[in-house]
């Protein structure tokens, strides 16, 4: 069964999405302003792997924390393949396979997602052993980033020189 809703990712496991849900309205109640939905969030999504030539790298953080008072930062995988984007991008939540976490991500729990201008990319070895990588240094435009996501609607950004961040609650 295609799992096109949040919820229905929990399936045995009802009781951690309540208590995640639950996490995630006390959140939401400390902000003032909300500047995504659902239906936003995952245009969003759709534009950034439409112009994944332009845009390297996106980090999705969440506001929810773990036992230990750290955000989940997630970088998200820009290798899919476009042609098979709904088993990636669903009606409220993003995949782990896209998300490149072990858990879907709500798009209710996501605080805002970044752009770096510079990153690090892991690249294969061109010599044996091929299944190592190597860190390398890596640069995106971020003024390029910000036009084609703007052209598709209204976002609220907070930027500087070193990245862009599409902000979900202000």
């Amino acid at each position: 069964m295609k799992k096109t809703q949040y919820k229905n990712c929990f399936e045995g496991n009802e009781k951690w999405y309540v208590d995640k849900m639950k996490l995630i309205n006390e959140k939401i109640e400390t902000y003032d302003c909300r500047h995504m939905s659902n239906t936003k969030w995952r245009k969003l999504f759709l534009v950034i792997l439409k112009n994944i030539n332009i845009v390297k790298q996106c980090e999705i953080v969440e506001f929810v924390f773990d036992n230990c008072g750290i955000h989940w930062i997630n970088d998200m995988k820009l290798t899919i393949n476009i042609d098979i984007i709904d088993e990636y991008l669903f009606e409220d939540y993003i995949s782990e396979r896209l998300a490149g976490g072990h858990n879907p991500i709500s798009y209710r729990e996501i605080n805002y997602i970044e752009f770096r201008k510079y990153y690090h990319k892991d690249v294969s070895r061109p010599s044996p052993p091929h299944n190592k990588y190597d860190t390398v240094n890596a640069e995106q435009d971020l003024d390029e980033i910000k036009r084609i996501i703007s052209a598709t609607g209204k976002f609220y950004w907070e930027e500087t020189e070193q990245y862009l961040r599409i902000l979900g609650y202000s």
